[in-house]
Formats: C-alpha cells, sequence, structure tokens
C-alpha cells in the first residue's frame, strides 16, 4: 500500500510546474534519501529532496530537513491508551524570512486551512504548520529568505498507518538566492 502511494505522489510531484518571480521551476521527483540538483528554465540550479518519517510513539524531535536555515523536526507523540499524536514544526536561523502553509485535512470534511508568518525570525521558536488535526492531511509549506531563497515542502502526513503511528512524507525544493539583477 505503501509504495503504491509514494509512487502516487511522486508521479503527481513529477508534473508540477512552479512560477515564481516570474521563471518557471520545474521539480523533478526522486526516490530515495539522496539529494538531487535540477536547473529551471533559465539554467539556474536548485536543489531537491525527499522527505519521509514514518514511526512509532514515541519519538522526540528528529530532524527531518535542514535545508536554505529552515529546519524541519517531526515528533510522535504517545499520549496512552493507544491515543498517538504527530507534530511536525518548522524553526529558521535567519531573521527577517516569511513562511506560510496552505493544507487540507481529509478527516475535516472539505477543510482547507492557510497559516502564514510573515515575519519569521530565529526568536519565534517552532512553527507548527499542520495544526491541530494532522491526520489525513496534504499540503505546502512555503519559506522565504530576505536574499530571495525559496523553499518549498510538498507533504502529506497521517496517523496509525501500517508503517507507523505517525507517518509524514514529502518532497522539498530549494533555490538557493535571487540572480543578480
Amino acid at each position: 500500500m505503501r509504495s503504491q502511494r509514494v509512487r502516487l505522489v511522486l508521479v503527481l510531484i513529477a508534473g508540477v510546474v512552479a512560477v515564481v518571480g516570474g521563471t518557471a521551476w520545474v521539480v523533478a521527483a526522486v526516490r530515495g534519501p539522496e539529494e538531487s540538483v535540477g536547473a529551471n528554465s533559465s539554467g539556474e540550479a536548485f536543489r531537491h529532496f525527499e522527505v519521509e518519517f514514518h514511526e512509532n510513539a514515541p519519538v522526540n524531535g528528529r530532524a527531518i530537513l535542514e535545508l536554505g536555515g529552515l529546519t524541519v523536526r517531526a515528533d510522535c507523540i504517545d499520549y496512552g491508551r493507544g491515543r498517538k499524536y504527530l507534530s511536525v514544526v518548522a524553526r529558521t536561523k535567519i531573521n527577517n524570512t516569511a513562511a506560510a502553509t496552505v493544507l487540507s485535512q481529509g478527516k475535516v470534511e472539505r477543510a482547507t486551512f492557510a497559516f502564514r508568518k510573515p515575519d519569521f525570525d530565529r526568536r519565534d521558536g517552532w512553527y507548527d504548520f499542520l495544526g491541530t488535526n494532522p491526520d489525513g492531511t496534504s499540503g505546502t509549506l512555503s519559506y522565504s529568505r530576505p536574499d530571495g531563497g525559496q523553499l518549498s515542502l510538498i507533504f502529506r502526513s497521517d496517523q496509525a498507518t501500517p508503517e507507523g503511528d505517525c507517518g509524514f512524507e514529502g518532497t522539498a525544493s530549494y533555490r538557493p538566492h535571487a540572480p543578480p539583477a
């Protein structure tokens, strides 16, 4: 089941083309944990990573992505009596960044949510970008640096899956900085 879902997610992601600042960025899917490097329509490089976390509780504070000054951490918390909870949070190492999340939660009928931190600084600590109902959630986390660097994380999260109590997987793409004008 999981391998079928991953293939479907990767096939969907492989066809994604994003336009940022008038430049088309083609996202190529990667199988496996290694980094890949691609280029946009202007020949500028970007980095691409697969992110995956499938664990049984308890797991506290595992870094699952460190890229472009952003750290993403996952926790799988055991509240006892069979209740498990997935928490995925992000923290920046750079001041004056911006972060935003748009997500849909499958367990909440027809619910789409947007969270944003227009001034995301080091002192702000951990930003919970999944909200309070991470089960059956999919969305995109966008992160912008003051030097023009852009990170996008397309993700899906689940609880109580065959792979573990908590599951989070996605694809991250990062363009280091804006080209000189």
